[in-house]
């Protein structure tokens, strides 16, 4: 019989990295409003003191650096997490559609990343309800109304995203335009953000539940094999 492998730690560090995303791009994208405001005043002809840009640009290059950085972070952590909850399900199940191993290359190859992530996502909720059921637990819903739209805005927020790396910036109207869609960009990847962290607590809740279930029955299972043996000692032919 195969276990699941332990999986709480992974899912901390993925609820954290997840966290931290989320808190640097609501940074980020209230940065760029002061950013946005500065920029109007300065084409409308206001004077613009120096020392004001100079600080706003000081401010803008250390929030994107963090903001790269944790994005990377909690893509690692998640990645991770996603890998082993998709390995333990197949502990329990031959019938999935992928291997482990494309839980975390599927991010990675082109095409194939937009849309295998979220059907190993799905498959992950569809089948741990399925063999949960089939032990006589029922399983809260809640979480799956949230992956169709958890992708949906994960899309939006990369093609947003490759708009912004190729827009201009050149001249104060080019910067305008350019901070105006990232302020954009910058809403709806919180929006995703909040999203993929519903949907990835209510999993780990799921998998904890299912862990509980393997547990409980692995205890099942020695109390029976000890009444068993316990049951050979009584009905023994004595000499």
């Amino acid at each position: 019989m195969k276990y699941f492998r332990p999986n709480d730690e992974r899912a901390k560090w993925a609820k954290i990295g997840l966290s931290l995303a989320i808190i640097t791009t609501v940074i980020l994208t209230i940065s760029n409003s002061f950013q946005l405001e500065l920029l109007l005043r300065w084409a409308d002809g206001a004077e613009v003191d120096m020392d004001e840009a100079d600080f706003n640009d000081a401010r803008q290059e250390i929030i994107v650096i963090a903001y790269y950085l944790f994005r990377v972070f909690a893509g690692v952590c998640f990645i991770f997490w996603f890998r082993r909850a998709y390995f333990n399900l197949h502990q329990k199940l031959k019938s999935l559609n992928f291997s482990d191993g494309w839980a975390a290359g599927a991010w990675f190859v082109p095409f194939i990343n937009l849309g295998r992530p979220y059907r190993i996502m799905k498959e992950l909720y569809t089948e741990s309800e399925i063999w949960l059921k089939t032990k006589g637990v029922d399983v809260e819903r809640a979480s799956e109304n949230y992956l169709i739209p958890w992708w949906v805005f994960w899309l939006i927020t990369l093609f947003l995203g490759r708009i912004v790396d190729k827009m201009d910036a050149e001249t104060v109207d080019d910067l305008i335009e350019l901070t105006q869609v990232a302020i954009g960009a910058g809403v709806l990847e919180i929006i995703a953000g909040l999203l993929v962290w519903k949907v990835t607590i209510g999993y780990i809740k799921r998998e904890q539940l299912m862990m509980k279930v393997e547990r409980q029955e692995d205890r099942r299972g020695e109390l029976s094999a000890s009444s068993g043996k316990d049951e050979e000692l009584t009905i023994a032919p004595t000499s």
